[in-house]
């Protein structure tokens, strides 16, 4: 009996690692005692998602809303060409111009006309100085 162990047997060494292997499995699974802990601190907070407006190749404009009143308000979101937004856009470099198209009558062409517009002295003349009353 001295030929007859287990490693002489045909396929017995390849069983061994899928047994090793098997064991080791439910071992690992033992460990789990359900209890994860507590909660560990805050982590640091990440850099902003975005790209800066000086970075940034090309821009896309995305409006959600306008409101036409006093003063008006445009939602709006800016993206870059990948979908990501920009930022450090300053509120000076923003403005936008608030028109509505009219239909053209009587054969006319439409038009746009602005809900914007400007009042301008009358008591300045073509030369640019100001008229008095008894001015012609």
């Amino acid at each position: 009996m001295k030929g007859n162990t287990l490693f002489s047997k045909p396929g017995a060494i390849r069983i061994f690692p899928i047994i090793g292997v098997s064991v080791l499995a439910l071992l690992l699974a033992a460990c789990d005692d359900g209890d994860p802990g507590p909660p560990g601190p805050p982590g640091e907070p990440g850099p902003p998602a975005g790209i800066d407006i000086g970075n940034a190749e090309q821009i896309e404009a995305d409006i959600s809303s306008v409101t036409i009143a006093s003063p008006p308000v445009v939602v709006f979101t800016l993206t870059e060409r990948n979908g990501n937004p920009v930022m450090n856009l300053p509120a000076s470099a923003i403005s936008f111009t608030i028109a509505k198209l009219v239909p053209g009558t009587d054969g006319n062409a439409s038009a746009w006309q602005s809900y914007i517009n400007q009042i301008e002295d009358p008591g300045v003349g073509s030369r640019g100085r100001k008229r008095s009353a008894g001015d012609h």
